[in-house]
């Protein structure tokens, strides 16, 4: 089960819990000022992300949320409560996911700072030395082409799972030197009543345009989900 502790200031979730120096180490990170947003080469979202060590789990994630659109010139980082934030969202779907066999980045943490207007992280394992399937495409498409299978029938389970991720593109796949294959960015995902045929359909369409919007190789259309 999911606990909240609030911590010099930050609302800092976890289902195993973290130590008091687990999350000081966290806070420091989140307190850190804000870096360029991170993107891939040829594909990327509206995030920072920052990997660091974390004590007693080892390598991870921090990734901050940022705005998109118009209104990141206003409030670039913060976010209206309604409700679930979207790192506990986000961090809610990976842990169910990751329990049900889905390869995705295992979640460690979930932190906000703020009330009615709120600022959030989420952290995650880090995945060691992948690198974007978009990436691997241009240099090893021998490589990319197996990553290319695999990519489809992880896409399948999160159709099986009914989970609608609203951005799944060859930027948001990584491939590990193993050639294991991780989906990743489920900011916006949720779970569906739709049926997983239509699903997969709309995983296909977007996937191929955003390999023609970004004159990716071209075998990398060929996605069987």
């Amino acid at each position: 089960m999911t606990t909240v502790e609030t911590y010099q200031g930050f609302h800092i979730g976890s289902e195993t819990g973290l130590t008091e120096g687990q999350m000081r180490f966290l806070v420091s990170v989140f307190r850190q000022p804000p870096a360029a947003a991170a993107s891939g080469p040829a594909l990327g979202g509206r995030k920072e992300v920052l990997r660091t060590e974390l004590e007693g789990i080892g390598p991870v994630v921090v990734k901050k949320y940022f705005r998109g659109g118009l209104v990141q010139n206003l409030l670039k980082q913060t976010y209206l409560n309604t409700g679930t934030t979207r790192c506990r969202a986000e961090y809610e779907l990976l842990l169910s996911l990751h329990k049900s066999g889905v390869q995705v980045p295992e979640p460690v943490a979930f932190a906000t700072s703020g009330g009615l207007f709120y600022r959030a992280w989420l952290v995650t394992r880090a995945i060691g030395n992948a690198i974007t399937l978009a990436e691997l495409a241009q240099a090893e498409p021998d490589r990319a082409a197996a990553a290319l299978v695999q990519a489809g029938k992880q896409a399948a389970a999160l159709a099986g799972n009914h989970v609608h991720h609203v951005d799944l593109h060859p930027g948001n796949v990584l491939v590990d030197p193993r050639g294991r294959v991780y989906l990743v960015d489920f900011d916006k995902a949720r779970v569906t009543p739709e049926n997983s045929g239509g699903l997969r359909q709309k995983y296909i369409r977007r996937w191929r345009r955003s390999v023609d919007k970004h004159r990716l190789p071209p075998f990398l259309r060929d996605l069987q989900i």
